[in-house]
């Protein structure tokens, strides 16, 4: 409770400093601007709409924690429950998410954490039930929302040992804002140990996680062709995810394993998929100028028509899940830098997928790694080891067989969460 104190008396400073941050920000200022606007806004369509329905408030910070809501969403009874779905991220908040998901009544963004913005927040929506998914989580919203006796539920649980939470003194402040929720669905027992540092074990449920669900039925129902049928002629690489400080294990790898650049992709019948995890203009052209100096020339996807070439270098926002139906091998960015990023979304496919070391953060691809269908690779010797299994068709086959069938026993959570929530 003292931490919390300090953290609310530093509050003014706080606003100052987004308030300042708008005017160079523009994602930060589209929020300020609308902030208020979105929330009346779903006030009063709760109170043109709603037909005495409990009033359901999800929260999701950005585009991939909503992701892993759509299934829970798709589940629950519109008859019993009005929707509210709140963002932070102007990205997902300004897409046609509303209209995409019939799931959804009113949308809005969420408040930054101050006491009389919450407070305000929450007794305009009069929500039932409070359900954040992943990470997003703030001690003002959540001591407001226990004061005013809102169910306040965590879905996709995810904690790890190194994690600041787990550290003097946020540890602290931490043991105070988890004691307020009712549930907290944790998907696995090592995730469920580490949350037990900071919280009580009666309010922790082991249940799986969504991620698996939504992936799933996106594989499903991924039927759209981002690139024409004669990339299934060669063996493909795709880099997904990628970040600057994935660069020099790549382009050093590709350098050594095709010294005549798209010659020798040609050579040994491979193509390769490069995906920035930031598709903007600067990065971009940093990657183009790496592959042209291995004499590798990209093509951007954008500019892809009937014939696929040697090298696409993707330019295009949330194509990535459905990418990696057309590769064999998967190396997943961002394990040299803070956490390696989604390693589901290829393993559905069954890909070989390598990936940096940093893994702790993200609780599938430690048990990936334990399980050996996830590889970590420190060296371009290791990339290059697993470049060559694309010529071992048999070794291939084995690790596709146990990647799908490890994603098929995780399937379900979703049913499993909405039962526990709403009972």
């Amino acid at each position: 409770m003292f931490l919390y104190i300090i953290y609310v008396l530093l509050s003014p400073i706080l606003w100052i400093l987004l308030l300042l941050a708008s005017f160079f920000n523009t994602k930060i200022k589209d929020h300020w601007n609308q902030l208020w606007i979105s929330i009346n806004l779903v006030q009063e369509e709760i109170k043109s709409l709603n037909q005495n329905k409990k009033i359901v408030l999800f929260h999701a910070a950005s585009a991939g924690e909503f992701e892993q809501l759509i299934p829970i969403l798709n589940l629950i009874d519109k008859k019993k429950y009005f929707i509210v779905q709140s963002f932070f991220s102007p990205t997902i908040f300004n897409t046609k998410i509303k209209e995409e998901n019939n799931q959804i009544d009113s949308i809005c963004y969420h408040t930054f954490d101050f006491i009389l913005s919450s407070y305000l927040f929450f007794k305009k929506i009069k929500p039932k039930y409070y359900i954040l998914t992943r990470h997003d989580i703030w001690p003002t919203h959540i001591f407001i929302a226990h004061l005013l006796k809102i169910k306040i539920f965590l879905l996709n649980a995810n904690l790890y040992k190194k994690s600041s939470r787990l550290k003097f003194p946020l540890l602290y402040l931490n043991k105070w804002t988890f004691s307020y929720f009712n549930k907290i669905l944790v998907p696995s027992t090592r995730i469920k140990e580490n949350f037990k540092l900071i919280t009580s074990n009666n309010n922790l449920i082991k249940i799986g996680d969504s991620r698996f669900d939504r992936i799933k039925n996106r594989m499903l129902t991924n039927k759209v062709k981002l690139i024409p049928k004669k990339i299934y002629k060669t063996k493909n690489i795709i880099f997904g995810s990628i970040i600057d400080s994935d660069y020099k294990i790549i382009f050093n790898s590709l350098k050594k394993y095709f010294p005549n650049g798209n010659k020798s992709l040609i050579e040994k019948n491979i193509r390769l998929i490069i995906v920035p995890h930031e598709v903007d203009k600067n990065t971009i052209l940093t990657i183009e100028k790496k592959l042209k100096k291995i004499n590798m020339e990209p093509t951007l996807y954008n500019k892809v028509k009937q014939q696929v070439p040697e090298i696409i270098l993707i330019n295009k926002v949330g194509i990535l899940a459905d990418l990696y139906k057309y590769c064999e091998l998967a190396y997943i960015g961002g394990g040299f830098g803070a956490g390696v990023h989604s390693v589901i979304e290829p393993a559905i496919y069954g890909l070989l997928i390598t990936y940096g070391p940093n893994i702790e953060i993200l609780d599938e691809a430690v048990e990936m790694t334990e399980k050996k269908i996830g590889y970590i690779v420190k060296t371009d010797s290791d990339l290059l080891f697993y470049f060559n299994i694309l010529n071992q068709k048999t070794k291939l086959f084995n690790i596709k067989h146990k990647t799908i069938e490890f994603m098929n026993n995780k399937m379900g959570a979703s049913k499993k969460i909405v039962e526990e929530i709403f009972n």
